[in-house]
């Protein structure tokens, strides 16, 4: 074999573990404690200031404009499971790609909170507890992008 076949191997295979073997940090959703970046978990009682659809795989509104301090609910009408997983501010490359694994890790952006995988007609509630930018991603599906703007 080859040693550029070799580092193409090692390449992938680095790669296929970092995204199937997990890594990052999650917070329970319903755990009472304020998670990083602003988000805190909000009781499914409680009376949402703003509300997300999950429809045809994309979040509507794709844009939520919210005060700090709301209360924004999103409920899945789809068939099958989505996430809500906050992501990094800024994902992007600060310099050009040298390797697959960076691509990858470009594309599997560091989770700031997420909720568990909710089925149709499952709802997940957050509360946004300081101004910024929260994007978000479906992780099972993460070509499913919109965004939080709390002012």
């Amino acid at each position: 074999m080859s040693s550029r076949l070799k580092t193409v191997a090692l390449i992938a295979a680095v790669g296929f573990v970092s995204v199937h073997c997990g890594g990052g940090t999650r917070s329970a959703a319903g755990s009472g404690k304020v998670t990083a970046g602003g988000i805190s978990p909000a009781s499914s009682e409680a009376t949402p200031t703003a509300k997300v659809e999950i429809r045809q795989y994309k979040y509507f509104p794709e844009t939520l404009h919210v005060a700090v301090g709301s209360v924004v609910r999103w409920t899945n009408f789809d068939n099958i499971g989505h996430t809500v997983t906050f992501t990094a501010a800024d994902t992007g490359p600060k310099r050009p790609m040298r390797s697959r694994s960076e691509v990858l890790e470009m594309n599997r952006p560091t989770e700031l909170y997420s909720s568990k995988l909710f089925k149709e007609n499952e709802t997940f509630t957050v509360k946004f507890d300081r101004a910024g930018r929260f994007g978000y991603i479906c992780d099972p599906h993460p070509y499913m992008k919109a965004v939080v703007v709390v002012e």
